[in-house]
């Protein structure tokens, strides 16, 4: 999810890994090209029951169902969000992308955190200002990483950025595909900067470039969770909160289930472009205006 040059995500690099295998295992390509005349609808139908995740039926009750990835940028969004408001020290966030917080307890959504993402084509996120800007999704997922810890937790996100297509690092791939729901959860320190096209976060916050690479490569250079992030290299607690929320869910680009529900108070607090009048919410820190704007 990403910005006008894009900035590409953990789950990018994680992804290497497949197209790696696939490569090593092409010395017979007529195997390949047999498969491919011979069985032809097999992957037609592979193609189909991917898709098909998207929405499935249980017990009469319908469920959607998502990829999950994460990223983190300094740069302007694509829905012209602000940060939250800077008056509640509970609530951290940072400029455009907003930092997972903790949720009120006993909220109707079940909700453990709440934050923000960028979205799919399929959910609305598919230009600048589009339809998914300010809408909310409750998510839920069971943590992955450690496999005797599951533990279902569910958040709820607010749309705030989109991974354009015209970016071919956003195109149909085996973790996020534009044209199916996903969502890239906004978590500080777990971008992968040397990859990102247009993080800006080395330019913008050099006060914090180690807190923005402290995660960067969880989960890709070792599958141990507890290996490759430190949450405590952030300076700001803001970023550090938003950090170590998103650890402790586990998440490692699960697959969730997921529902369109009306945004809790907490979220309508941060306010995008046409909830402001086409404008800049008041109070946006200079930090955080649009670098692209002229």
């Amino acid at each position: 999810a990403m910005t006008p040059g894009g900035a590409v995500s953990a789950f990018e690099i994680q992804s290497s890994r497949w197209n790696g295998l696939e490569a090593s295992s092409q010395p017979n390509k007529r195997i390949f090209i047999f498969m491919a005349v011979a069985i032809p609808l097999i992957a037609v139908i592979a193609l189909e029951l991917a898709r098909s995740t998207a929405t499935q039926s249980t017990a009469g009750k319908s469920i959607k169902r998502a990829t999950t990835t994460r990223y983190w940028d300094c740069s302007g969004g694509s829905c012209g969000c602000a940060y939250l408001p800077a008056d509640n020290p509970a609530e951290p966030a940072h400029c455009y992308s907003n930092a997972l917080f903790e949720a009120p307890r006993g909220n109707r959504y079940g909700a453990r955190l709440y934050g923000a993402a960028a979205v799919s084509a399929s959910l609305g996120g598919e230009d600048w200002l589009g339809e998914a800007c300010g809408k909310c999704w409750s998510v839920t997922a069971t943590s992955n990483v450690r496999p005797t810890e599951k533990v279902e937790t569910t958040v709820v996100l607010k749309g705030t950025n989109f991974c354009p297509p015209e970016n071919p690092l956003c195109a149909d791939g085996p973790h996020f595909d534009i044209a199916a729901p996903g969502f890239d959860v906004a978590a500080p320190g777990f971008d992968v900067i040397e990859f990102s096209l247009s993080n800006t976060c080395s330019e913008r916050e050099t006060d914090e470039i180690q807190g923005f690479e402290s995660c960067a490569h969880w989960r890709i250079n070792s599958y141990d969770p507890d290996e490759f992030c430190d949450c405590s290299k952030f300076k700001n607690p803001v970023l550090r909160a938003g950090c170590e929320n998103f650890l402790s869910l586990g998440w490692d680009n699960p697959v969730v289930e997921y529902e369109e529900v009306d945004c809790p108070q907490e979220l309508m607090r941060l306010p995008c472009w046409e909830q402001n009048g086409n404008d800049y919410p008041i109070g946006v820190p200079e930090l955080c205006f649009d670098p692209l704007a002229n």
